[in-house]
């Protein structure tokens, strides 16, 4: 990310902001059932990577994994950092293929956004609509109460009056929720489903390159999908780019985003 500093220090204090309000109000976002049995990872939430350019497109996921059981590595390489460190997770990730959004990493969203919306994948903010994870002992737990929602959608309205995108993709309920509690307008926001492992059985009852060629996605993503070889990931990843144009087919964006 080479954004300004002088762009990132307010984003920097907002994040400061709500790692102090997690930290007080966090125990109360929750079910006295799932306190028992959860722990919050990180008190800090954590920007978007960002583009160099002016933002465009700002891409929502749902949460991070960051369970012991899945994602060892990349906890104890936060952990060894300070909370500026975690604050700016996404962006200094080395490797652009692996920012630490999991859609975004295996190519189910960058391949979808770039198809529906013609961007380089360099050129959209990705992040998640809940910037908080909860495990469960070594497993993932996704604590999304109407109370982490609502604190979540706060930390999005101050972002977002910074990074003021023109659109925002929100993939999954979560992400809709939350950005209807930043009391973020629709006219500028794109709902998809959430690309879950679990689209893999829609997904397979297609064959990816004739679903692909029906829905005349670009040849260039086409051959990337073409050329995945996990064939589960590839028959989601052609289904959800399916998904995607047809979703960004059905209104006019051209209204949104300025050609």
């Amino acid at each position: 990310m080479t954004t300004s500093s002088n762009f990132i220090e307010p984003l920097l204090g907002i994040c400061e902001d709500f790692t102090r309000r997690m930290e007080v109000e966090g125990p109360q976002l929750l079910t006295a059932a799932v306190k028992k049995k959860t722990q919050l990872v990180f008190p800090e939430p954590y920007l978007p990577r960002l583009p160099a350019k002016p933002l465009g497109i700002l891409v929502l996921a749902e949460s991070q994994n960051l369970s012991m059981s899945s994602q060892a590595a990349y906890v104890r390489w936060l952990k060894e950092g300070d909370a500026p460190h975690r604050f700016l997770r996404l962006a200094k990730r080395k490797n652009e293929q692996k920012i630490g959004v999991q859609p975004w990493d295996d190519g189910i969203l960058k391949y979808a956004v770039e198809a529906a919306f013609g961007v380089k994948p360099e050129e959209v903010a990705v992040s998640n609509a809940i910037p908080w994870s909860w495990v469960e002992g070594k497993a993932n737990f996704n604590s999304f109460s109407s109370g982490v929602i609502r604190l979540a959608g706060e930390f999005w309205e101050a972002m977002l009056e910074h990074l003021n995108p023109e659109l925002v993709v929100a993939a999954g309920a979560v992400a809709r929720k939350v950005m209807k509690a930043a009391d973020w307008p629709e006219a500028k926001t794109l709902h998809l489903t959430l690309p879950s492992p679990r689209l893999g059985t829609a997904a397979g009852m297609f064959e990816p390159k004739d679903m692909m060629d029906r829905y005349r996605v670009p040849e260039v993503i086409k051959a990337k999908i073409l050329g995945c070889d996990d064939d589960g990931l590839c028959s989601r990843q052609a289904f959800y780019v399916c998904h995607a144009l047809s979703r960004a087919r059905a209104r006019p964006l051209e209204e949104v985003l300025p050609s």
